[in-house]
């Protein structure tokens, strides 16, 4: 019996061995798997924070896209008046360098005339209503 009994002892303790490892090996696992779920909840909210930096460099971006071409097109507008306002402007400074053009212009806004010319300047009375 005492053989028997030792054998039972020695399976006992090896089952109880056998329970205990497997016990701490469940626990070494779930601690593995709640440490992966860890880094993979934090990868997630990591790559969302990211996502959001990047739609919102986008928004900015793109709104700013969106200002810079309202004012290229309103530069555009105004340079090519100006480019059509020195256009009118050159052909009146060559106009105005001969001095046929000089006398037109003296004529015209300082009210002179020539010898033996009359000036009759006729005044426009308001219309009574």
């Amino acid at each position: 019996m005492t053989n028997l009994s030792q054998r039972i002892n020695i399976l006992l303790k090896n089952n109880a061995k056998k329970i205990v490892n497997t016990h701490k090996n469940k626990q070494k696992m779930i601690k593995q798997l709640h440490k992966k779920r860890f880094y993979a909840f934090l990868t997630s909210v990591l790559l969302i924070l990211l996502l959001m930096q990047v739609v919102k460099g986008l928004y900015l971006n793109f709104s700013k896209l969106i200002v810079l071409h309202v004012k290229h097109n309103k530069l555009e507008i105004i340079n090519k008046s100006a480019n059509t306002k020195n256009k009118e402007l050159k052909i009146l400074l060559a106009k105005y360098n001969s001095p046929a053009g000089i006398e037109e212009m003296v004529r015209n806004t300082l009210k002179m005339v020539g010898p033996n010319e009359v000036l009759l300047v006729i005044k426009r009375s308001q219309d009574k209503e």
